[in-house]
């Protein structure tokens, strides 16, 4: 007899939940009675801060402020390279010269504008500078004034100054403002050309200022544009009357009293006698010297006394001086 196996009911039992043991000790190690995280797709750790979108706002600022930084770092970087790139060799800079040089004069001229407008390329600015100025090409001369005397180089600013006396008074009167303001931030490298550019448009505001210069003897450095000496004192004493010139006549340079003995001399004017009497007595004989020229002229009983007394007590090379101003005057 065969024994047929016992069928055994298909019985499934549903998981308990919560499992027996879950409890005040059960779940999460270490975090008592915490849920289970919601909604997740296979679990998860738990974040307390899970759906809390302040700081999702958080997370994308930094991420905005991050990206922006890396885009102005890359700007900053092509900007670099650029700037590199756009410098111009010494062979270039020869190459732009002779290029402008073999064009006919009217097609030069709107050349020389553009490198005087632009900054970055300072040995063209400087040419460009010099030759709208020998030029006096007007709109040369409002390019002079906006880019080389307001650049952050003195060396352009000294330039810029050597071109506007070059168009000289009447023609670069509008710089004086600016040649003024230029002075006041100027050191050594421009200020005795900014100040000889004052002097030669005559700007009687500026006449301390271009005396004290003077006076240092840094007038004897400056030049023209094409590199010879500049300074004429005809050209400083114009800057004012010659009343103000003689106010002068003590100071306590000795080169500035020669420049009042040797401009108040030329004119012969007896208006200025005791004026020179007083510099022919100058214990620098060079200034007594330059004195008795203009008594000789003046070749009046009053000149001549204190003319002789100062021959009397010349040395060599003033006596002879003091001889050729009595033969002018006895000879007048």
């Amino acid at each position: 007899m065969h024994e047929h196996p016992q069928h055994v009911p298909d019985t499934r039992q549903a998981a308990k939940w919560p499992p027996d043991d879950d409890g005040p000790t059960g779940g999460m190690p270490g975090a008592p009675g915490v849920p289970p995280a919601p909604g997740g797709f296979g679990g998860g750790s738990f974040d307390p801060d899970e759906g809390n979108f302040k700081k999702g706002a958080i997370k994308a600022w930094m991420v905005i402020v991050g990206v922006a930084i890396v885009l102005g770092a890359v700007v900053l970087g092509i900007f670099a390279m650029k700037g590199e790139n756009d410098k111009m060799s010494v062979d270039q800079i020869a190459a732009e010269r002779k290029a402008i040089a073999v064009l006919p004069k009217a097609d030069q001229l709107p050349k020389w504008r553009k490198w005087a407008a632009r900054d970055d390329v300072m040995p063209l600015q400087e040419d460009a500078f010099a030759n709208l100025a020998w030029a006096k090409d007007p709109e040369g001369l409002k390019l002079i004034i906006e880019h080389g005397l307001k650049h952050s180089e003195h060396q352009v600013r000294n330039r810029a100054a050597q071109a506007l006396s070059e168009y000289g008074s009447p023609m670069a009167d509008s710089a004086k403002p600016a040649l003024l303001a230029a002075l006041k931030d100027a050191d050594s490298t421009d200020k005795p050309q900014i100040a000889w550019a004052l002097a030669v448009l005559k700007e009687p505001s500026a006449f301390d200022a271009v005396l004290a210069e003077y006076r240092l003897g840094h007038l004897a450095t400056i030049e023209r544009l094409d590199g010879f000496p500049a300074f004429d004192p005809d050209t400083l004493a114009s800057m004012v009357s010659l009343d103000k010139l003689a106010t002068y006549a003590t100071d306590s340079s000795d080169a500035v009293r020669q420049l009042i003995a040797t401009i108040l001399s030329r004119t012969g004017d007896a208006k200025w006698t005791q004026t020179l009497i007083t510099l022919v007595q100058d214990k620098e004989p060079a200034v007594g010297r330059e004195a008795a020229v203009g008594l000789g002229k003046i070749a009046n009983e009053q000149a001549i006394t204190p003319l002789l007394n100062a021959l009397e007590h010349a040395d060599r090379d003033s006596r002879t001086k003091f001889l050729e101003a009595l033969r002018d005057g006895v000879g007048a």
